[in-house]
Protein backbone atom coordinates (compact mmCIF):
# COMPACT_ATOMS: atom_id res chain seq x y z
CA UNK A 1 0.00 0.00 0.00
CA UNK A 2 2.79 2.43 0.91
CA UNK A 3 4.55 1.63 -2.35
CA UNK A 4 1.41 2.45 -4.35
CA UNK A 5 1.08 5.80 -2.57
CA UNK A 6 4.77 6.57 -3.11
CA UNK A 7 4.48 5.65 -6.80
CA UNK A 8 1.39 7.86 -7.18
CA UNK A 9 3.22 10.81 -5.56
CA UNK A 10 6.23 10.26 -7.83
CA UNK A 11 4.06 10.13 -10.94
CA UNK A 12 2.12 13.22 -9.85
CA UNK A 13 5.38 15.08 -9.21
CA UNK A 14 6.74 14.11 -12.64
CA UNK A 15 3.52 15.15 -14.37
CA UNK A 16 3.44 18.51 -12.60
CA UNK A 17 7.11 19.17 -13.35
CA UNK A 18 6.56 18.09 -16.96
CA UNK A 19 3.67 20.53 -17.34
CA UNK A 20 5.76 23.27 -15.73
CA UNK A 21 8.69 22.68 -18.07
CA UNK A 22 6.36 22.42 -21.05
CA UNK A 23 5.02 25.87 -20.17
CA UNK A 24 8.49 27.30 -19.50
CA UNK A 25 9.80 25.99 -22.81
CA UNK A 26 6.77 27.45 -24.58
CA UNK A 27 7.30 30.87 -22.96
CA UNK A 28 11.07 30.89 -23.54
CA UNK A 29 10.45 30.03 -27.19
CA UNK A 30 7.33 32.04 -28.03
CA UNK A 31 7.57 35.08 -25.76
CA UNK A 32 11.25 35.84 -26.24
CA UNK A 33 12.03 35.19 -29.93
CA UNK A 34 14.80 37.18 -31.57
CA UNK A 35 13.92 37.27 -35.29
CA UNK A 36 16.51 36.37 -37.89
CA UNK A 37 16.51 37.76 -41.42
CA UNK A 38 15.48 34.44 -43.01
CA UNK A 39 12.12 34.18 -41.23
CA UNK A 40 13.40 32.03 -38.37
CA UNK A 41 14.15 33.13 -34.85
CA UNK A 42 16.54 32.53 -31.96
CA UNK A 43 15.17 31.87 -28.47
CA UNK A 44 16.03 30.38 -25.10
CA UNK A 45 13.80 27.33 -25.51
CA UNK A 46 16.73 24.98 -26.17
CA UNK A 47 18.29 26.04 -22.89
CA UNK A 48 15.20 24.96 -21.01
CA UNK A 49 15.04 21.71 -22.97
CA UNK A 50 18.39 20.75 -21.43
CA UNK A 51 17.20 21.83 -17.98
CA UNK A 52 13.99 19.84 -18.45
CA UNK A 53 16.02 16.80 -19.45
CA UNK A 54 18.15 17.24 -16.33
CA UNK A 55 15.16 17.37 -13.99
CA UNK A 56 12.71 15.07 -15.78
CA UNK A 57 14.81 12.38 -17.40
CA UNK A 58 14.44 11.07 -20.94
CA UNK A 59 10.75 10.19 -21.22
CA UNK A 60 9.13 13.11 -19.42
CA UNK A 61 11.87 15.43 -20.74
CA UNK A 62 11.05 14.30 -24.28
CA UNK A 63 7.36 15.03 -23.79
CA UNK A 64 7.85 18.42 -22.11
CA UNK A 65 10.41 19.56 -24.70
CA UNK A 66 8.39 18.32 -27.65
CA UNK A 67 5.03 19.67 -26.53
CA UNK A 68 6.32 23.05 -25.33
CA UNK A 69 8.31 23.67 -28.51
CA UNK A 70 5.58 22.46 -30.86
CA UNK A 71 3.02 24.64 -29.07
CA UNK A 72 5.33 27.62 -29.56
CA UNK A 73 5.53 26.87 -33.29
CA UNK A 74 1.75 26.80 -33.48
CA UNK A 75 1.49 30.05 -31.51
CA UNK A 76 4.07 31.78 -33.73
CA UNK A 77 2.34 30.63 -36.95
CA UNK A 78 4.95 28.00 -37.86
CA UNK A 79 2.31 25.26 -37.78
CA UNK A 80 3.88 23.25 -40.59
CA UNK A 81 6.91 22.78 -38.34
CA UNK A 82 5.00 21.72 -35.20
CA UNK A 83 4.99 17.91 -35.72
CA UNK A 84 8.67 17.89 -36.72
CA UNK A 85 9.52 20.23 -33.86
CA UNK A 86 7.82 17.85 -31.43
CA UNK A 87 10.09 15.02 -32.58
CA UNK A 88 13.29 17.05 -32.90
CA UNK A 89 13.01 18.97 -29.64
CA UNK A 90 11.83 15.90 -27.75
CA UNK A 91 14.75 13.94 -29.17
CA UNK A 92 17.09 16.71 -28.07
CA UNK A 93 16.06 16.09 -24.46
CA UNK A 94 16.54 12.35 -24.92
CA UNK A 95 20.02 12.77 -26.41
CA UNK A 96 20.95 15.24 -23.69
CA UNK A 97 20.07 12.79 -20.92
CA UNK A 98 21.75 9.82 -22.57
CA UNK A 99 25.01 11.70 -23.12
CA UNK A 100 25.13 13.60 -19.81
CA UNK A 101 23.70 11.14 -17.27
CA UNK A 102 26.78 8.89 -16.91
CA UNK A 103 28.95 11.89 -16.05
CA UNK A 104 26.67 13.93 -13.80
CA UNK A 105 28.55 13.14 -10.56
CA UNK A 106 32.05 13.09 -12.03
CA UNK A 107 34.77 15.64 -12.56
CA UNK A 108 33.82 15.56 -16.24
CA UNK A 109 30.41 17.05 -15.44
CA UNK A 110 30.98 20.48 -16.98
CA UNK A 111 32.68 19.29 -20.17
CA UNK A 112 30.05 16.61 -20.61
CA UNK A 113 27.25 19.15 -20.11
CA UNK A 114 28.84 20.96 -23.05
CA UNK A 115 29.14 17.74 -25.10
CA UNK A 116 25.53 16.78 -24.31
CA UNK A 117 24.30 20.23 -25.35
CA UNK A 118 26.41 20.12 -28.51
CA UNK A 119 25.09 16.65 -29.43
CA UNK A 120 21.48 17.70 -28.90
CA UNK A 121 21.95 20.91 -30.89
CA UNK A 122 23.58 18.98 -33.75
CA UNK A 123 20.44 16.87 -33.80
CA UNK A 124 18.37 20.06 -34.00
CA UNK A 125 20.37 21.57 -36.88
CA UNK A 126 20.46 18.28 -38.79
CA UNK A 127 16.81 17.49 -38.13
CA UNK A 128 15.53 20.82 -39.36
CA UNK A 129 17.90 20.71 -42.34
CA UNK A 130 16.54 17.30 -43.37
CA UNK A 131 12.94 18.45 -42.96
CA UNK A 132 13.55 21.68 -44.85
CA UNK A 133 15.32 19.79 -47.65
CA UNK A 134 12.12 17.80 -48.13
CA UNK A 135 10.02 20.95 -47.85
CA UNK A 136 12.06 23.56 -49.76
CA UNK A 137 14.82 21.62 -51.50
CA UNK A 138 18.52 21.65 -50.70
CA UNK A 139 19.13 25.32 -51.50
CA UNK A 140 16.09 26.48 -49.54
CA UNK A 141 17.13 24.41 -46.54
CA UNK A 142 20.71 25.62 -46.69
CA UNK A 143 19.55 29.20 -46.22
CA UNK A 144 18.21 28.34 -42.75
CA UNK A 145 21.34 26.57 -41.48
CA UNK A 146 23.15 29.74 -40.27
CA UNK A 147 20.15 30.75 -38.15
CA UNK A 148 19.90 27.27 -36.71
CA UNK A 149 23.62 27.35 -35.93
CA UNK A 150 23.16 30.64 -34.07
CA UNK A 151 20.25 29.08 -32.18
CA UNK A 152 22.47 26.08 -31.39
CA UNK A 153 25.33 28.25 -30.12
CA UNK A 154 22.99 30.14 -27.79
CA UNK A 155 21.51 26.85 -26.56
CA UNK A 156 24.90 25.24 -25.94
CA UNK A 157 26.31 28.21 -24.05
CA UNK A 158 23.28 28.88 -21.88
CA UNK A 159 22.37 25.26 -21.13
CA UNK A 160 25.95 24.28 -20.29
CA UNK A 161 26.11 27.13 -17.80
CA UNK A 162 22.76 26.38 -16.15
CA UNK A 163 23.02 22.60 -16.01
CA UNK A 164 26.59 22.78 -14.70
CA UNK A 165 25.37 25.00 -11.87
CA UNK A 166 22.45 22.67 -11.14
CA UNK A 167 24.65 19.57 -11.19
CA UNK A 168 26.89 21.09 -8.51
CA UNK A 169 23.96 21.82 -6.20
CA UNK A 170 23.37 18.77 -3.98
CA UNK A 171 19.69 19.55 -3.42
CA UNK A 172 18.92 20.08 -7.09
CA UNK A 173 20.94 17.04 -8.13
CA UNK A 174 19.09 14.92 -5.59
CA UNK A 175 15.78 16.07 -7.08
CA UNK A 176 16.83 15.62 -10.70
CA UNK A 177 16.11 12.49 -12.70
CA UNK A 178 19.73 11.98 -13.68
CA UNK A 179 20.15 9.09 -11.26
CA UNK A 180 16.91 7.23 -11.75
CA UNK A 181 15.47 4.61 -14.04
CA UNK A 182 14.81 5.26 -17.71
CA UNK A 183 11.22 6.29 -17.03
Amino acid sequence: MKEAIALKKTNTKKLVLSALFCALIFVATAALPLPLGNGGYVNLGDTLIAVAAFFLGPVYGFLAAGMGSAAADLFLSYGIYAPVTFVIKGSMALVYVLVFRPFVKTKACVPMAFVAALASECLMVGGYFAFECALYGYAGALVNVPGNLIQAAVGVAASTTLVSLFAHNKYLLKNSQMNFSFI
